[in-house]
């Protein structure tokens, strides 16, 4: 009976050592298959972009490839519906940002909690958004825009890429007392032909707008940033107009909560560090997207004070769920 009472303690402490050593292997080991990376907007847009070039520069760095996929549609929201059923293993990640973390879920009902669903990776960026229009636009400038639209409501509809990008323009609009008819388009790549031909007047967008402004086929009406970013120069900022605000376009990475601490930690660690890649710089540059690194911690600490104070912004512009 004493041996039998000793051997069940004995399997009871192996299994217990086991457990607690499990996990550990598990981090040494990772990555040891291709890891998938659900971005939330479709090919061709700012996002997209940056996102493929950092998934690019942290491959050597992870010794296994990352495959991106797009799953654009409901504000953003489709790619964390399947992060948050997906294994916690760190080998499904996804895009974040103030869109489908501190709006949509404000605005809609998503399918997730957007505070405790996930465990943020890290921030790698913050974009801006540019309100434009085609370049034989009558609108010269953002008080052409305004005046217009007061003379004529209901005349003037805004192509919008993106919640964070029609949040933006709508509090603008709202402190000249102008009410917005809003086209909303799954991603950039698909609203600058639309602006350029002329079937809708204006388009808020982030940077990806860049080169149809380098090269004139758009003219910049405001950036609704306090400083202008690589291409920009020449769009008057909210800041050069007299806001004292800008719009708080953070992103970064998420895995499904329960991912093992030390796998994120890795995540964490070699995508922080693959934001010193050259290439990635670039890609960055050319986006007009700003470089924003934050760990873990900082990014978890963004996310709740963007969702607190985005709460208290939508509800007293009337754009906050009402149950």
């Amino acid at each position: 009976m004493k041996n039998s009472i000793l051997s069940v303690i004995a399997a009871s402490l192996s299994a217990s050592i086991l457990a607690s050593v499990a996990p550990a292997q598990a981090a040494d080991d990772f990555p040891n298959r291709p890891i998938t990376l659900l971005v939330p907007y479709t090919a061709g847009g700012s996002t997209d972009v940056t996102a493929r070039a950092l998934a690019t520069a942290v491959q050597p760095l992870l010794g296994e490839s990352i495959v991106v996929q797009n799953r654009p549609g409901a504000a953003a929201t489709l790619a964390l519906s399947e992060l948050s059923r997906a294994e916690p293993d760190g080998y499904t990640i996804s895009f974040i940002s103030v869109a489908n973390i501190s709006l949509a879920p404000v605005m809609q009902k998503v399918n997730y909690d957007p505070l405790n669903d996930f465990v943020p990776i890290m921030n790698y960026g913050r974009y801006v958004t540019l309100l434009v229009t085609n370049n034989d636009s009558p609108y010269k400038t953002l008080d052409d825009l305004v005046q217009d639209m007061k003379a004529n409501p209901g005349k003037v509809v805004i192509g919008s890429a993106g919640t964070t990008n029609q949040l933006g323009v709508a509090r603008l609009m709202q402190s000249y007392g102008v009410q917005v008819e809003f086209a909303p388009y799954s991603g950039g790549a698909q609203l600058i032909p639309a602006v350029i031909g002329g079937h809708v007047q204006v388009g808020a967008m982030a940077g990806e707008v860049v080169p149809q402004l380098k090269d004139g086929r758009v003219r910049g009406l405001v950036s609704l940033s306090s400083e202008s970013l690589p291409g920009t120069e020449n769009v008057p900022t909210l800041k050069s107009l007299g806001f004292d605000w800008e719009q708080d376009s953070w992103f970064g990475l998420a895995a499904p909560a329960g991912t093992p601490p030390a796998v994120v930690e890795r995540l964490s660690k070699m995508f922080i560090e693959a934001t010193k890649d050259p290439a990635f710089v670039n890609t960055m540059e050319q986006m007009a997207v700003q470089i924003s690194v934050r760990d873990a911690t900082e990014l978890a600490e963004t996310m709740r004070e963007s969702y607190a104070e985005n709460e208290v912004l939508l509800k007293s512009l009337g754009l906050a769920r009402k149950d």
